[in-house]
């Protein structure tokens, strides 16, 4: 008998909580030369650093910000508390996460992190039903940079990253349980969450459940506008906010002196989207991911100066959809899935021997599968698979980092990563197996980055930081079933118009500047921050509707942000900010294969130029009440036509909650209060019929019940 590595992890992750060791070393803390009055950011550096010292800009976002305001989802998350980003939506793939302009029918741009643990899957998109799934039970905050950190994290970090920081057992003790009540989707949700401190050692323990029917609008926007008639769906409109097949998540994140032990179990299905024949008829498709992790931690203290910190990351994953066709309505329809196995081991070595410097060095190796036409966590999984691309690729990495404190005000960070991959010898498609010519690539990612104090109130950051991405398997997939060419063989020549085009499938590239400054007034009750940036994209990794296929362009994207946090009254807390951005660098043969910008290539037209979001606060005894709202500018299209797809858009949101004494709680939450129905923007809308948003100008409302023993 064959016992699956699977079997034996899941196993590991519901029964590790009854038996774990309880004796460690305390391991060496964070930079001390960089700390300061303002929220340490633990993901931007190798060390835990001071938010004013990071390169780029960093926000934290904390349970009690999450608990309090409208907020439910990541979706939701970017769309209150970041500025600059601007969350898109597609037909197909379902939520985008447009960052700073730049916005693409996959998130592979952005690295999503779990304790520092890389969750996203490389196979084909990055994440998706994670962002409209509501379980955040086991959160205690959530990191999220703007700017690439290739230096710490290597391949992904394109448009920055989110780290999701895990709960505790020793900050959140007890027994506390909830459910929540979704009124127009129909949906249910439950959560419950358990920690227990032994003083030598921690645990926390979560499981979360919801489902939905979900719901069709009366209309949609594209039928307004006169350019797809979206009632040939099986059912009427397309079905929204459905996840009607249950959707689960259950972790225990175990501390125990020197060691950390994270483990994490989902399956997410998420129908939040249709599809097009394109020829007028559209039907329902649903997503579906599921994933298994486990993160082992262990710090050796050397010295009271010296650390070596060794680690491990195991993820399964499975990423799919299942199709559900025009004629079955109420049903989940057949599974295209295909998996994906990776581990990594990673060593780093720090010291603070040196006085002023705080020095990082390490190394780390893996490798990910990607097994053709088949799931580890479904039975259901149809044998064609789903753009299955059945290869492999080993990784490797050194890096090195130093932050200089100069003098007691100026403060360096230097760093400098060498990554190496090596793909397997062919690869397996739609099309048969080809032969990968050049197998081993690698890139260097350096970052320089200065802070400055330059009055007890103000400081002033300055910062220049690479980051890269390696193609995704589907992507490489792509490039061989259509070109049988990839990674430096030539591909076939194409002519788009009087454009003739020779190019290579290469790892893409950001080249990020930031200028940021922060200035505190009235004794620290209101910040000023301000961001500015230029990013220039080499190699950019996109696919292009004209070829069938994937293909590298050059822009750039620049703007700032100006955000103000003010603590109106100590029970009243509030939050302005404004962004801008602009597309740069677009030349005409860009344009042809990327046509993210109008004619002129001054504006993007799937992100909007200006942005507004506004947040506030206000406790009242017991009472906590929030209201939160987002202006988007109007789009600008190439023709004048269509003109409802591109109007500004304003979301209003408020939400009420009530914590007794006894430790119980209730809660309400109102969603697009004021029924826009200016559609989301998103990477098809200059093609109407594929343009598509996730509410259609419904409001929805949700009451949630809770209690903590």
């Amino acid at each position: 008998m064959t016992i699956s590595p699977m079997r034996v992890l899941q196993a590991v992750i519901y029964l590790f909580v009854v038996s774990f060791p309880s004796t460690a070393m305390a391991a060496m803390g964070s930079e001390e030369g960089f700390l300061g009055d303002l929220p340490l950011v633990m993901s931007a550096s190798f060390f835990e650093i001071d938010q004013s010292k990071t390169a780029g800009s960093s926000y934290l976002i904390t349970n009690e910000q999450l608990e309090n305001s409208s907020v439910r989802t990541m979706y939701d998350v970017f769309e209150t508390f970041v500025p600059g980003y601007q969350m898109n939506y597609h037909l197909w793939t379902g939520p985008l996460i447009g960052s700073r302009g730049v916005s693409y029918d996959s998130n592979s741009k952005t690295l999503f992190l779990l304790d520092n643990q890389p969750i996203n899957q490389r196979r084909h998109y990055g994440v998706t039903t994670e962002l409209n799934t509501s379980l955040f039970g086991d959160i205690d905050r959530i990191e999220i940079m703007q700017g690439p950190v290739s230096t710490v994290h290597g391949s992904g970090t394109i448009n920055g990253y989110v780290n999701f920081i895990p709960k505790t057992g020793r900050k959140y003790q007890g027994l506390s349980v909830s459910a929540e009540a979704g009124f127009v989707e129909q949906l249910k949700k439950v959560e419950a969450g358990y920690g227990k401190d032994f003083g030598n050692a921690d645990v926390y323990v979560y499981v979360g459940a919801l489902n939905s029917k979900g719901f069709r609008p009366t209309s949609t926007t594209q039928d307004k506008a006169g350019v797809l008639n979206t009632a040939s769906v099986a059912g009427g409109n397309p079905l929204l906010e459905d996840h009607s097949y249950p959707n689960y998540k259950a972790c225990v994140y175990l501390n125990s002196g020197n060691l950390k032990l994270n483990m994490f179990h989902f399956s997410y299905w998420d129908s939040t989207n249709f599809f097009s024949n394109w020829f007028g008829g559209v039907y329902d498709l649903g997503w579906y991911h599921a994933g298994l992790g486990m993160h082992p931690e262990y710090t050796i203290n050397l010295t009271e100066k010296d650390d070596l910190t060794l680690s491990a990351n195991v993820l399964f994953y499975d990423a799919g959809f299942w199709d559900k066709g025009y004629d079955s309505v109420g049903e989940r329809g057949e599974l295209w899935c295909s998996k994906e196995a990776s581990y990594r081991g990673q060593v780093v070595y720090k010291t603070i021997q040196f006085p002023g410097h705080s020095f990082a060095a390490g190394f780390n190796y893996g490798f990910r599968r990607f097994p053709e036409n088949d799931a580890f966590f479904s039975e259901e999984n149809s044998p064609n698979g789903w753009e299955s691309a059945n290869m492999w690729w080993n990784e490797f990495a050194f890096f090195t980092e130093d932050l200089w404190r100069i003098t007691n005000k100026l403060n360096l960070s230097l760093g400098l990563r060498y990554d190496a991959v090596r793909y397997s010898s062919n690869i397996g498609s739609d099309a048969g197996d080809h032969d990968i010519a050049d197998r081993n690539h690698s890139h260097t990612a350096p970052r320089v980055a200065g802070a400055y104090q330059l009055t007890d109130n103000s400081n002033i950051r300055l910062s220049y930081q690479q980051g890269f991405r390696w193609p995704d398997a589907a992507q490489i997939r792509a490039m061989v079933q259509n070109n049988e060419a990839v990674l430096g063989l030539i591909q076939s020549s194409v002519v788009l118009g009087q454009h003739q085009y020779i190019r290579f499938l290469k790892p893409e590239i950001v080249n990020s500047y930031e200028l940021n400054y922060t200035h505190s007034l009235m004794n620290k009750k209101m910040t000023l921050d301000v961001n500015l940036y230029y990013n220039g994209y080499k190699n950019f990794l996109v696919y292009n509707n004209a070829e069938g296929t994937v293909v590298n362009v050059d822009f750039a994207s620049s703007g700032g942000e100006c955000i103000v946090n003010y603590e109106v009254t100590p029970k009243t807390d509030m939050m302005v900010s404004f962004a801008q951005s602009r597309p740069q660098r677009f030349t005409e043969d860009d344009f042809y294969l990327f046509p993210f910008t109008n004619t002129a290539r001054d504006k993007w037209t799937c992100t909007s130029p200006y942005q507004f979001k506004a947040q506030l606060s206000q406790e009242v005894g017991m009472l906590i009440l929030s209201a939160d709202v987002q202006y988007y500018s109007a789009l600008d299209h190439n023709s004048g036509a269509y003109r409802t797809l591109h109007d500004p858009a304003i979301w209003a949101n408020v939400s009420a909650r009530l914590d007794l004494a006894s430790g119980a709680m209730i809660k309400f939450v109102g969603k697009n209060i004021f029924r826009n129905e200016a559609p989301n923007a998103g990477w098809m809308t200059g093609y109407p019929p594929l343009a598509q948003q996730p509410l259609e100008g419904q409001s929805l409302y949700y009451v949630t019940v809770g209690h903590k023993f």
